[in-house]
């Protein structure tokens, strides 16, 4: 036994002799600088994190006001168009006749408008003169 703690000390003391001090040092002095900057980059990062929490708690509260504001606002579209819709029947029932005349006049607009959208190359032909033809403007 006496052998093998000779023998360990004595490869424990060649092993000491291989390594150089000064490698040594620097690679500890390199694992140090290593550390600080990887602690400064983890605060910087806890940081953000913190920052980006904060955000996303106010645009969330942000998110439902507008959410509810939307819904309140789709409520009271829905009692507006219900209020119309209630009228034009009241309307419809007291005079009938009336009613009819004013639904065709409507109709008409939309086909009109609905002719305008597919056919705007045509020259409306009401406000053309006869003179427009001649590039001298002689008749």
């Amino acid at each position: 036994m006496a052998e093998s703690a000779e023998q360990n000390s004595d490869f424990c003391s060649s092993l000491c002799n291989l390594t150089n001090n000064d490698d040594v040092e620097a690679v500890l002095k390199g694992q140090k600088g290593m550390l600080a900057r990887i602690e400064k980059t983890n605060h910087m990062i806890l940081n953000c994190n913190n920052i980006s929490e904060q955000q996303l708690e106010m645009m969330t509260s942000r998110y439902r006001r507008h959410t509810n504001l939307l819904k309140d606002m789709k409520k009271d579209l829905q009692s507006v168009h219900a209020r119309i819709r209630r009228l034009k029947r009241i309307l419809e029932l007291k005079n009938p006749d009336s009613w009819t005349i004013i639904e065709e006049e409507a109709n008409k607009k939309i086909v009109l408008k609905e002719m305008e959208k597919d056919t705007p190359d045509l020259m409306d032909f009401n406000n053309v003169s006869i003179n427009d033809g001649d590039p001298k403007g002689e008749t």
